[in-house]
């Protein structure tokens, strides 16, 4: 896929195909792709937990309050930070360089991803930590649900040229 193609085409997607699931091959070249992402003085500090197993997928439905979709798509890869690796406070800004590379290189494979957010100190997102037994220097700075699409759809215009500013606001 052409790559302006693949970025102004890539979109949340929360309505997924039970009866596909991304294969092992493809969720390696998604992994790849994440890892390829530029980070701060290339301490790569991202760790990805990839979410199969239908009771922590369901567990993860059940509390999280966006990612209602998470059992349809199968997939899930939570994406975190380990501070201990990561340069000065720069692991959130990896992690996201790193999640960017990973939606669209799931689009370009005709995979669908949906960010949901874990960047808090809610009670849920400590739960779902826990059940991942992420160690105490590891954020998860989201869960990315990965899956076939169930439908496809236009993604809108995004352009907004009063959101650009030269030199000076």
């Amino acid at each position: 896929m052409e790559l302006m193609k693949a970025i102004m085409g890539r979109r949340s997607v929360r309505q997924y195909d039970a009866t596909k699931t991304i294969t092992d091959e493809d969720l390696k070249t998604i992994l790849t792709a994440a890892m390829y992402a530029p980070s701060a003085m290339n301490k790569r500090p991202w760790e990805f937990v990839v979410i199969r197993d239908e009771q922590t997928l369901e567990q993860i439905r059940e509390i999280h309050p966006y990612a209602g979709f998470i059992t349809e798509a199968g997939t899930a890869v939570a994406v975190c930070g380990n501070r201990a690796e990561a340069y000065s406070n720069y692991a959130p800004i990896d992690v996201a360089l790193a999640t960017q590379n990973l939606m669209l290189a799931a689009h370009d494979l005709g995979y669908g991803t949906c960010y949901c957010g874990t960047y808090s100190d809610e009670p849920w997102v400590k739960q779902i930590a826990q059940w991942l037994n992420l160690p105490e220097s590891v954020d998860m700075y989201g869960l990315i649900v990965v899956g076939t699409p169930l439908k496809d759809k236009e993604t809108p215009e995004r352009f907004e040229e009063n959101k650009i500013h030269y030199n000076v606001w």
